[in-house]
C-alpha cells in the first residue's frame, strides 16, 4: 500500500530536479515512472494537476512512464487521469515492453504517448526481428520516438544501428549516478 506514496515522493523530487536544472540553465527533461496506484490516487492527482497547471514551464520537461502491463490493465479512472495530464501538455512513454505483438501504436498515439522503450535483447532476437522492424516502422510513421534500453557494448550498438533507432540508453553510455543536491 505504499506505492502511491513512494511515487508521490519521487514525482516531487523529479520536479525539484527539473527546477534545479533550469536554474543552472540546463534544458533537459526527465522520465518519471508512475504506477497505476498513483494515477488512481484522486486527491494527489487533483493537487498535482492544479500545481502543474500553474507552472506550465515544467510540463514539457517531464515525461511519465507506464509499463506495458500497467497500461494494458488501465481502468477508466487511470485513462481519464492520463487524458487530463495530456490536456496540460504532458507526454508519456511506455516501458517494460515484453510483448511486441500487443503494442498498439494507434492507441498509444491517441493516448499521447510519444516514446516507446524497448529492450535491446527483444529487438536483436532473430525470432522477433520481423515484428520488431514492423513496430519500429509504425512508431516512425506516428512520430513515436523509440528508446532502446540495456545497451551495454559497442557491438550491441552497432547491431542496433541497422534498425534506425532514435535513442539508446545503457551502461555503454554511462552508469546511473545520484543527482547533486540543490
Amino acid at each position: 500500500g505504499l506505492i502511491a506514496t513512494i511515487d508521490n515522493l519521487l514525482l516531487m523530487r523529479c520536479i525539484q530536479l527539473i527546477r534545479e536544472t533550469e536554474r543552472r540553465r540546463h534544458h533537459i527533461g526527465f522520465f518519471c515512472n508512475i504506477a497505476p496506484a498513483t494515477l488512481g490516487d484522486g486527491e494527489f492527482m487533483r493537487q498535482f494537476l492544479q500545481y502543474m497547471a500553474q507552472d506550465q514551464a515544467l510540463v514539457p520537461k517531464l515525461v511519465f512512464e507506464l509499463g506495458q502491463d500497467d497500461l494494458g490493465a488501465g481502468e477508466g479512472a487511470t485513462l481519464a487521469i492520463l487524458a487530463q495530464l495530456a490536456r496540460l501538455g504532458f507526454r508519456f512513454s511506455m516501458d517494460q515492453v515484453h510483448d511486441l505483438d500487443t503494442v498498439d501504436v494507434d492507441a498509444l498515439v491517441r493516448q499521447d504517448f510519444r516514446y516507446l522503450k524497448l529492450d535491446r535483447a527483444r529487438l536483436l532476437d532473430p525470432a522477433r526481428r520481423p515484428r520488431a522492424q514492423a513496430l519500429l516502422r509504425a512508431c516512425r510513421e506516428h512520430e513515436i520516438d523509440v528508446i532502446v534500453e540495456k545497451i551495454e557494448t559497442e557491438n550491441q550498438l552497432l547491431e542496433l544501428l541497422d534498425f534506425g533507432i532514435d535513442f539508446g540508453q545503457g551502461y555503454l553510455f554511462g552508469e546511473p549516478r545520484l543527482s547533486r543536491k540543490p
